[in-house]
């Protein structure tokens, strides 16, 4: 869990997590089908929590809502 880069902020932030990821080289998988039958309450998108310029905010200022 790499929450000292939200001490962070812009640039300095999303590099703190792309230099902390455990995977660097990991490549996500594109899109998800929406004609794909997907339960998301007995499935949840795969990493929960994966970093993206969109949620960055969200991942740091929930953090203490997340068990363990």
């Amino acid at each position: 869990r790499q929450f000292h880069c939200c001490r962070r902020h812009g640039a300095a932030r999303r590099r703190c997590f792309s230099q902390e990821t455990p995977a660097p080289t990991w490549d996500p998988v594109p899109t998800w089908d929406t004609n794909v039958a997907w339960d998301l309450v007995t499935e949840p998108p795969f990493p929960p929590g994966e970093p993206t310029a969109a949620n960055l905010g969200n991942i740091c200022g929930l953090r203490e809502l997340r068990p363990g």
